[in-house]
């Protein structure tokens, strides 16, 4: 798995990912999966997998935080863990 490319911002303000980074969806990975980034990509993501709204931010992805997901055998995501940088 590779980074997914951003659009430039002066291209488009929204920044989607390009073809590139869209071929390259972690949605086919079958495994457990560890995603790096920043906000508000990471905040997107949990809002999306935990309430099916990008717009929304249920978990506050702190700097330097970490955040576990976990996948249901139905298909739902759930927090599974936080861990904060007062913690680590």
């Amino acid at each position: 798995m590779q980074h997914g490319e951003a659009m430039w911002e002066e291209h488009h303000p929204a920044r989607p990912l390009t073809e590139k980074g869209r071929a390259e969806r972690p949605a086919r990975e079958t495994g457990d999966l560890l995603l790096v980034g920043h906000r508000p990509h990471l905040a997107r993501l949990a809002g999306l997998l935990l309430c099916g709204d990008a717009g929304r931010e249920p978990v506050n992805v702190q700097n330097s935080g970490i955040v576990c997901l976990e996948k249901s055998d139905q298909g739902t995501w759930s927090v599974r863990w936080i861990l904060t940088p007062e913690i680590v």
